[in-house]
């Protein structure tokens, strides 16, 4: 059995994360995720570091029932071959924290919605149209109704609407 454990500092003076092996035998320093990217070199590898962000994400792709191709991200909190927790994104900093006034007063007008079309009558014609993915039909986002706010209406497949929001990205 195997076992991950924190050790205080490597030969680099890292922080680094060791398997423990079974008594009597030796350790083995795992490598760190961004070694193990830098090593692997190759785009198709299924996970990727977003400078920009400092992220590490999981990304695959599929291809939907219409035949579209979706790329999917996922933001990794822990590193997937030591256990190591990675280090903090910064995407909070990109985006504005979205204001709670704006934010009440659209999704009350959306209260009443049923339809999409009820969504363009009551917020006029959406700034973006996406197509859906899974039980998502499409989504609609409104990004001029606020400063520091950005609608989200996805149609799911039953006919639902489904409203969301979050903060603008900074400019």
């Amino acid at each position: 059995m195997l076992l991950f454990r924190k050790s205080p500092r490597d030969a680099t003076d890292n922080t680094a994360s060791r398997i423990a092996a079974p008594t009597g035998t030796r350790e083995v320093v795992a490598q760190s995720l961004s070694e193990r990217l830098r090593e692997e070199g190759r785009p198709e590898f299924p996970i990727q570091f977003i400078a920009d962000m400092n992220e590490f994400q999981l990304v695959y792709s599929y291809t939907n029932t219409d035949g579209s191709r979706v790329v999917s991200r996922s933001i990794l909190h822990f590193d997937p071959f030591t256990g190591a927790r990675l280090p903090e994104s910064t995407r909070d900093s990109h985006f504005e924290t979205p204001d709670a006034g704006d934010a009440a007063t659209i999704m009350a007008r959306l209260r009443g919605a049923t339809t999409l079309a009820d969504v363009k009558r009551i917020l006029g014609e959406p700034d973006e149209v996406f197509p859906g993915t899974g039980d998502i039909k499409q989504q609609w986002t409104y990004s001029r109704l606020s400063k520091t706010v950005r609608v989200f209406v996805q149609e799911t497949t039953s006919g639902k609407l489904q409203t969301s929001y979050a903060g603008q990205e900074k400019k």
